[in-house]
């Protein structure tokens, strides 16, 4: 199922719920993720490349397009990539080409 409203599109896959903002922004990991909590969730933990597809399938279809951003991070732990919102190691790490590159 997909929703837009209030410049956001939702999507329901496997259980969970996802949202796409197609607000163009600098990305602040911190004030992103604590947006993603106002509404109720939290930055994408992907799982698998199965999960992967499905996300980035769904933010272009959301009308994205180049990067978009997760809640996977190394800040505080160079090379060691974990979730932001919960502190767990990150289970997929697959990126684009000459990702992560610290640009954003």
């Amino acid at each position: 199922m997909f929703t837009g409203h209030g410049g956001y599109y939702q999507r329901e896959w496997r259980n969970k719920k996802y949202s796409v903002s197609k607000r163009h922004e600098p990305f602040n990991l911190a004030q992103m993720n604590d947006r993603c909590k106002q509404l109720g969730g939290y930055l994408v933990q992907i799982d698998d490349k199965h999960e992967s597809y499905n996300v980035a399938k769904f933010a272009k279809f959301a009308g994205g397009f180049g990067p978009f951003f997760t809640g996977i991070t190394d800040v505080g732990s160079e090379g060691h990539f974990y979730n932001y919102n919960d502190k767990t190691p990150a289970k997929y790490l697959r990126w684009r080409w000459f990702q992560p590159d610290n640009f954003w």
